[in-house]
């Protein structure tokens, strides 16, 4: 196990670094302090190369600003709350509007685009880690309470990268803090991300308004979210070349309900290609996974290995609270608060195939 840290340069007088995550299986994770993002993940394959398995800008001064939110930790809320109303108990409060009339990703001043600074790292013969933080002073985007957040990466053995989220609160708020890292396991992002197999542990999906706001629960079965066993998105899509939430997203941009919702860390997600070597499994302790295929990626930007972007070139799989949770569904809202703080988990394992 290895760790090193490596400077790269001065953003408005913030210094950014770029930390290297090594296991002894060769695995190479690396991680930024702009964003707490994830770069990159590289893979030995039996053909002796080196692959990066998510998508990744060319040039790291394009993660101050980020716009596809690339490996990004999203905090203090991934996604979108609608109108950018957010209650909380008996209060209401007026967030700031940085999509329509809705708020994303926590607005304006949200932590994907902030550098972090760093807490500590730790390598040991087990795992190697580095832990993030950030503050957020109360008000912020109109978010309630001076928040503390922790994104600790941990590299294992077992070739998985573990994400911990912490985070505290002097007052009650709402964090939903995910990360947004896209996958295209082939790690050839010539070749279309959906053609990647994927299985989840979800019989309902949350079916989006025109806007992406979550409109009602629907079931997975006989749609083209039904992933109950491995099926590529390609063929999902091609079964149902006419449905509306398809439409919508240029592909899929919904959430998933895990059938099991009890708090626990579990597998609930795994995704494959037939080209690659490796199949990934989602463990996570959080609700629902938001899967986004990347329909509005675009073709505008340069990629690390001298790959261009195109439209569903990789797929984002962001565990996370059921979107807009505080106006859609306040039943499963859970609020941080000052005796309360926030606490969750994603793993991501890479299993030789």
């Amino acid at each position: 196990m290895n760790i090193n840290k490596n400077y790269l340069g001065s953003i408005n007088g913030s210094d950014v670094f770029q930390y290297t995550l090594v296991n002894d299986l060769s695995t190479k994770v690396q991680i930024l302090t702009l964003g707490a993002s994830i770069q990159s993940i590289v893979l030995p394959f039996s053909d002796g190369t080196d692959k990066n398995v998510i998508l990744s800008y060319d040039n790291w001064e394009t993660y101050q600003h980020n716009p596809l939110y690339l490996g990004a930790t999203l905090a203090p809320n991934a996604g979108r709350i609608e109108g950018a109303v957010l209650p909380i108990y008996e209060k209401t409060y007026t967030l700031s509007q940085n999509e329509g009339n809705h708020n994303t990703h926590g607005g304006f001043h949200n932590a994907s685009l902030q550098n972090w600074d760093e807490v500590s790292t730790h390598c040991n013969s087990a795992s190697c880690s580095v832990t993030l933080t950030i503050k957020l002073s109360d008000g912020l985007d109109g978010y309630p309470g001076e928040r503390c957040i922790q994104t600790c990466y941990s590299l294992t053995n077992d070739n998985s990268l573990k994400i911990h989220y912490y985070a505290v609160t002097d007052k009650a708020t709402y964090l939903n803090i995910s990360n947004h890292t896209y996958f295209n396991l082939s790690g050839d992002f010539n070749r279309s991300g959906l053609e990647q197999q994927i299985k989840v542990d979800a019989s309902r999906f949350v079916a989006n308004n025109n806007e992406h706001i979550p409109a009602s629960i629907v079931s997975c079965s006989g749609s083209p979210f039904d992933f109950s066993t491995y099926t590529s998105l390609e063929t999902n899509i091609a079964l149902h070349p006419d449905h509306e939430q398809l439409s919508i997203a240029h592909g899929y941009n919904n959430a998933f309900i895990f059938d099991q919702m009890n708090n626990q860390l579990k597998k609930t997600l795994s995704i494959r290609d037939r080209s690659s070597e490796y199949i990934m499994e989602l463990s996570t302790d959080a609700p629902g996974i938001v899967l986004y295929s990347g329909g509005y990626i675009g073709d505008q930007w340069n990629l690390a290995g001298g790959f261009k972007s195109s439209d569903s070139c990789a797929i984002a799989l962001e565990a996370q609270d059921i979107p807009n949770s505080p106006n859609f569904l306040p039943e499963l809202c859970c609020y941080t608060t000052p005796d309360c703080p926030y606490d969750r988990t994603i793993i991501f394992k890479f299993i030789s195939d």
